[in-house]
């Protein structure tokens, strides 16, 4: 009974180190798109969700004018709250990471609310009621 081994030739001996190498760089560049891609979806959800925030003062602050003579000017989310037209999510930006209930500001013109800006520094969730 005899053995046979088989031998291998010095040139097929698996993969090279630049093939590793090649392997690797393009898995490097893949993960870096990746993860540029997630940050942007990430900002976009939360503008998204200011904007649904900012849309759902505003429905709450024209329940708020049916019931109360507003002045005209600003106001903070603070007085909607207090007075139970809004629940606490719904005062705050989600870039925020504080619960101070104070991310939003109305503006009332003739005892209507007619914007709903986020002053939350560094947002850029411009909505518009029109």
């Amino acid at each position: 009974m005899t053995c046979k081994r088989e031998h291998k030739r010095p040139g097929q001996s698996g993969f090279t180190l630049v093939e590793l190498a090649v392997v690797l760089i393009i898995i490097s560049v893949l993960v870096a798109i990746s993860i540029a891609a997630y940050g942007r979806m990430r900002n976009n959800a939360l503008r998204a969700e200011c904007r649904s925030n900012q849309r759902g003062v505003m429905q709450s602050a024209l329940l708020y004018s049916m019931d109360f003579d507003v002045p005209d000017g600003q106001m903070n989310v603070n007085d909607l709250f207090m007075a139970g037209y809004l629940t606490a999510d719904l005062c705050e930006c989600p870039n925020d990471g504080a619960l101070d209930i104070d991310d939003y500001i109305i503006t009332w013109v003739d005892g209507q609310p007619v914007d709903v800006d986020c002053d939350e520094a560094g947002a850029d969730h411009e909505w518009s009621p029109n």
